[in-house]
């Protein structure tokens, strides 16, 4: 967590203004990521599916202080290039994904 603080605060410095900042992570709270930054009503989770080339979908988190045109935003981005975007209502510990396949991964893979 301490890394992407880091990254998340020099990302805060040296991007222009106008700049979102994302994340690809599935399990880290957003808002504590960013809890060092100035603009985190522009910080938001774009959470790729994998494999990306062949799963289209990608969650959309915000953290507690992302704002609306934030994630409208990035919801039209990801839809230009041809993704799915599914944008979740609240930041949760893990990603929808990870819930989605876990039983499939069980069921695969047994202890």
């Amino acid at each position: 967590m301490e890394l992407k603080k880091r990254t998340f605060k020099e990302l805060d410095e040296y991007c222009l203004p106008h700049t979102i900042l994302t994340s690809n992570t599935s399990g880290l709270s957003l808002t504590e990521m960013t809890s060092g930054i100035r603009r985190r009503d522009q910080a938001v989770i774009a959470h790729w599916w994998n494999p990306p080339h062949i799963i289209p979908v990608v969650e959309i988190v915000k953290g507690r202080y992302t704002s609306e045109q934030t994630v409208d935003l990035v919801y039209q981005l990801l839809t230009a290039i041809g993704k799915k975007p599914v944008t979740l209502l609240k930041e949760v510990p893990d990603s929808l994904e990870t819930g989605c396949s876990l039983p499939f991964t069980v069921r695969l893979w047994p202890a």
